[in-house]
């Protein structure tokens, strides 16, 4: 099995690994496609949970559960990313990850503060932390 980001590279995963790894790639719209991402992990073995890079394509990996006649957060427990307005709406609601938005603003502008000021030494690479948002795609 091989798993990849989609942008060409790849590492070959075999024995437990492949257990819990499958290639999905970064692909998909919120069109027709998106239903499909992730649905390799749906076959043989099935994933028991799969974590998306966005929202959105948690909610196509939803869809495509439903298509299936599995459950989100019964029979597979659903991840996104970004803590989209959709997340909350849909049923079950989406667990995902929330980004420090505002703290985010407030670095940048700091930066280009500093850049303008002529002072780009005081630049700081900063690792801000996301907050889990746990609804009821997760497994209890």
């Amino acid at each position: 099995m091989w798993l990849g980001d989609g942008d060409g590279s790849a590492a070959h995963v075999s024995g437990a690994r492949a257990a819990w790894a499958c290639d999905v790639g970064a692909g998909g719209t919120a069109g027709g496609g998106v239903g499909a991402v992730g649905v390799e992990c749906l076959e043989h073995p099935p994933a028991t949970a799969l974590v998306r890079a966005s929202d959105t394509l948690a909610l196509g990996v939803m869809r495509a559960l439903h298509e299936r006649g599995l459950r989100p957060g019964v029979d597979v427990a659903i991840t996104g990313y970004d803590d989209s307005p959709t997340a909350a709406l849909v049923s079950p609601g989406l667990t995902t990850l929330r980004q420090p938005i505002d703290e985010v603003g407030r670095h940048l502008i700091q930066a280009v503060d500093h850049l303008m000021a002529g002072d780009p030494r005081d630049l700081q690479h900063v690792l801000l932390e996301p907050e889990l948002i746990v609804r009821g795609s997760s497994l209890p």
